[in-house]
């Protein structure tokens, strides 16, 4: 993932994620050959648990259950269920 897509997807800003890899807080990350920082799946992941960022359900909350249902063919079901799951 680029710099600008990890912030987005942890929801903070590109300078955190920069100064957090600069002084050893969190993944460092790798440049490509233009100096361009990218991390891994697993840097991602490890960035969430440090910030604090994961998905957190309240304690004694039940998980939802969601039912899709579609009369026609096609991927509207399966395409539904993977973006609800992914959120």
């Amino acid at each position: 993932f680029s710099l600008a897509e990890a912030a987005e997807l942890l929801n903070v800003s590109s300078r955190t994620l920069q100064r957090g890899a600069q002084r050893g807080q969190l993944p460092p990350g790798e440049r490509n050959r233009r100096n361009q920082l990218f991390f891994s799946l697993a840097d991602v992941h490890e960035m969430r648990r440090r910030l604090g960022r994961g998905p957190v359900r309240p304690a004694g909350s039940r998980p939802m259950v969601v039912g899709i249902a579609n009369f026609k063919g096609g991927v509207g079901k399966t395409s539904t269920a993977i973006h609800l799951g992914q959120y």
